[in-house]
This record gives structure tokens, sequence and C-alpha cells, in this order.
């Protein structure tokens, strides 16, 4: 995925009917919130370019059932 400023590599893009899903795959490593930044990345450029329904996800090859969906997380407001 070419940016204006770098190219971004996700392990794996598919679309089908206007849809995007990205996958980062991960062998060894422990869950890490840089991990879920990353994959979130890929999604927010997918989305600028033009795929408006989009899902991202980490597969970790070394737990079982190790497929999670990333989300983004609502900003907190502060109430005053």
């Amino acid at each position: 995925i070419l940016s204006q400023s770098e190219n971004y590599r996700p392990d794996r893009v598919m679309v089908l009917n206007g849809n995007a899903t990205v996958v980062d795959y991960k062998f060894g490593e422990t869950h890490s919130p840089v991990y879920e930044q990353q994959v979130l990345r890929y999604q927010r450029l997918l989305r600028q370019m033009g795929y408006h329904q989009t899902e991202a996800y980490l597969w970790y090859f070394n737990e079982q059932n190790g497929l999670r969906r990333v989300e983004e997380k609502p900003a907190q407001g502060k109430l005053f």
C-alpha cells in the first residue's frame, strides 16, 4: 500500500464486492498494542483508497484459535 510518505506491506489483503479485509500474520510474538496499531494503520489506508467496508485481523499462528479481529477503540472524551 502506497501512502504519500511510505510504503506499507500487509501480509494479506482480500477484496470481495468492494469490501476489503487485511490480515497480518504473527509467528511466535505475543500480543502487543503495537501490532494492533499496525493493522489498524493498514485498515485506515484501505479506507483512504475508497474501501469503506473494511475489517482488520491479527493471526497469531502459535495460538489455537489465534485469529483476532482488531477494531479501533472509541476515543475517550472528557466531560468537563
